[in-house]
This record gives structure tokens, sequence and C-alpha cells, in this order.
């Protein structure tokens, strides 16, 4: 997720923690533990996305690509933040020399680890994917149901803001908030009842939470967020069953090894399709808009990012035609043999495909271009395009390639 996501989220737990955990047996009063675990959560829940200083240390986008969701997004990545915000907790309260309990130190290596935690459960809902097991299973995780920078979570997180008491702090909470709500305005992913659906929600929030007791402006807020995020759960795994029985009809000859689904921002009727597929040893990528309710919404009518634009991908027309549900945007097609002879032979590749969850290639020149069709939305080479040079990653990670079912067994 976003890292506005993130610090709203740790915002909101934050504010639950602080003035719903009884006071029996703790030191602090609430005015002291309320900072403390606001900040220790919002900070927890930002903290694994440190990883990004490898890749600037290292200049390299392989390298940023390999590593971001890397460690720090792990078992161990994680106990480690927390021991590090228990440490830094600790070393507060005696600077401030405020009086701690027992039961106020157990709670308070609860939230150092609670909110790494809860970034990687966040992060594991979208398309990008999380290793959470390793050292145990380098394998990815991918949740494939919330858009990466959701609105409808920033709303529902809005009844919690109207109670931050720093008025500075809730005015540039509220100024991120409208800047990231007007950037979304911006481009065409949101039709026009979505976003005034986004500002009356955003602007209820604000003023149940104004008026409201803190009690009832965090649990609404709670249940909201809830909501949402059981909601495109849903729209997810009925996307997910529409594209495998679309598949089976129309092409039951092709092994379908992987749909990538995205949906738009708050919209469960709209979801982006990749789908994986391999027919007679011919590997094929095939992008598309899929409407789950075309008869209130067809796929022609969604929003999409781009999707009709060139992009740096080799793409062919797809031969099936569009149906009220189902819009086609291109297919990359090339023999398996010709993936297996680049990952074996160029060490670039072998680590790219450690990332690349839908890889494709062309050669222009002389020079081959690799990406992953999940971020290519424009004809120059995006975030997670390489043009190969016979460059190795400095540390291979150990993540089990996700198109593993292409490639021979390759060794960390």
């Amino acid at each position: 997720m976003d890292t506005l996501t993130h610090t709203l989220a740790g915002l909101v737990l934050g504010e639950c923690a602080a003035r719903s955990l009884p006071a029996t047996g703790t030191a602090l009063p609430l005015e002291q533990r309320r900072p403390l675990y606001i900040t220790l959560l919002t900070v927890g829940s930002n903290l694994p996305d440190s990883d990004f200083v490898y890749s600037l240390l290292t200049g390299s986008k392989l390298d940023y690509l390999l590593h971001h969701r890397g460690h720090t997004h792990t078992v161990v990545g994680l106990l480690l933040a927390a021991l590090l915000l228990f440490g830094a907790a600790c070393a507060c309260l005696r600077h401030l020399r405020w009086p701690a309990g027992r039961a106020d130190l157990r709670w308070l290596a609860v939230w150092s680890l609670l909110g790494p935690v809860l970034h990687v459960c966040m992060d594991s809902t979208n398309t990008y994917g999380v290793h959470p097991l390793w050292p145990f299973s380098s394998r990815w995780w991918y949740g494939d149901a919330v858009f990466i920078a959701e609105p409808l979570l920033w709303a529902a997180a809005m009844p919690v803001l109207a109670l931050v008491q720093n008025n500075w702090l809730r005015l540039a909470l509220g100024a991120v908030v409208a800047a990231a709500l007007l950037l979304l305005f911006s481009t065409e992913l949101l039709t026009t009842p979505l976003r005034v659906l986004l500002v009356v929600a955003m602007l209820s929030g604000l003023l149940l939470g104004h008026f409201w007791s803190a009690r009832a402006a965090l649990l609404a807020a709670i249940t909201a967020w809830s909501a949402v995020t059981a909601m495109f759960l849903v729209a997810h795994a009925i996307a997910a069953r529409t594209v495998d029985e679309f598949v089976a009809r129309t092409d039951p000859d092709a092994a379908l090894l992987d749909h990538i689904l995205t949906p738009l921002p708050a919209n469960p009727l709209c979801w982006e399709v990749i789908l994986v597929q391999l027919r007679d040893e011919q590997y094929s990528l095939r992008r598309a808009t899929l409407a789950l309710a075309p008869q209130w919404l067809p796929a022609a009518e969604c929003p999409n990012r781009d999707l009709e634009t060139l992009v740096s991908a080799p793409l062919h027309v797809v031969p099936a035609g569009g149906t009220p549900g189902w819009q086609w945007f291109g297919e990359f097609r090339a023999a398996r043999a010709e993936l297996t002879r680049l990952a074996t032979t160029r060490c670039e590749v072998a680590g790219f495909l450690r990332f690349a969850r839908a890889p494709w290639w062309s050669s222009v020149a002389g020079t081959v271009l690799l990406g992953d069709l999940r971020y290519d939305r424009e004809p120059q080479a995006g975030f997670a395009e390489i043009e190969l040079q016979d460059t190795c990653p400095r540390h291979m990670p150990p993540w089990q390639p996700p198109r593993s079912d292409l490639l021979p067994p390759m060794h960390p």
C-alpha cells in the first residue's frame, strides 16, 4: 500500500489502542499513553518500507525490484523491526522520565510488533506481493484484491483524523489526504459518481469524528475500514471465479498458469486482468478489463489506466472479440524455451525473474528490454523495465520466481 494508507492505518490503530485498553495495572495516564501508542504504531506501520534505502545506495533499478518488500517484510525483518521500535520506545520513556509499569512494557512490546505486521498484512492485499514466511518459505503471496492506493480506506479513517488533538498535525494530515485525492481526481480512474461519493464520505467522516464521542468515531472508522476491505475481498473472489470460468469455456486447450487481478480504485465492479497462459510450449500474456456487472457498467465504459495506449511490451491484437463483460488490450506471445534460455544464460534475467510475475521481453537493435506487464503503461522504460547490460545484481535474494512454473529449478 502507499505511505498515506499505512500512516492512516497506524493512526487508527494507535488511537484505538490508547483509548480502548483498560488502565488497570498501567502507570502511564491516557495523556502520555496516547501520543506514545500513536507514534509507535504509525512509525511501525511504515517501517518495513525502509528497504528503499538499499536501492538508493546501489542506484540500481533491478536492486529496487528485488529488495523492495524484501527482507524487511519477512518474519525475520518484522522481529528486528519490533525490537528496534521497542528499544526506541523504552529510550523515549527514560528520556521523558515517564513512569512505566510492567503492563505498559508488555503493551509496548505488542504494539512494536503489531505495527510492522499490519504493514505486511496490508501489502499482501495487492498485486505486488509479499513473501513474509522467509526463511521458512521464499514463495510470493498475492492478494490481488485492493488497489495499492485505495481512497475508500482514506475515507474510512476520517473520523479518527478529526480526533487528532495537535492542530498543526491534523492540518498536515488533512492536506496530504486532500492532495492525494486531487491527484487521483486528475486521472481518469474514477467516474463522476465515485468522485462525489468519496468527497461526501470524507466530509461525513470528519463531521462524525468532530461531533461523536471518541469511542464512537473509532468504532465507525474500524467498521468502515473492515467493510471496505471485505467488499474488495468478496469482489476478488467473484472476479477470480469469473476469469476461471471464462478461460475454461473459451480457451480450453491453454493452461491458465495465473490470473493477475487489480481492482480500479473505489470500484469493485471493474478489474484489470492479466492472463498468464501456456499453449503448446507457447507462453502468452493477455491484458483485459473485466466488468463484474456489465448490465450496469460494461467493460468498455470502465475507467482504465491508459491500457489502450502504446506500451513498452510488444503486444499483439487479441483474437478474441470484446463482449460487454470483457475488453481486450493486447497479447504478448513468445516461446517458453526463449524465456528458459534467457534465464539460464543471463544473470540479470535470472534476478529479474525472482520479481516478475508477468515477464515479457523484446530485442531492438541488439538491446534486450525486459519488463513486467503488471506495471507497463508507457512506451518508454518504466520502473519495472530494464535494459540488459550484463550487470548482475550485487545480492541475489532467495525469492522463488513467481513464474517458476515456466522455468527450470533456480538456486539462490
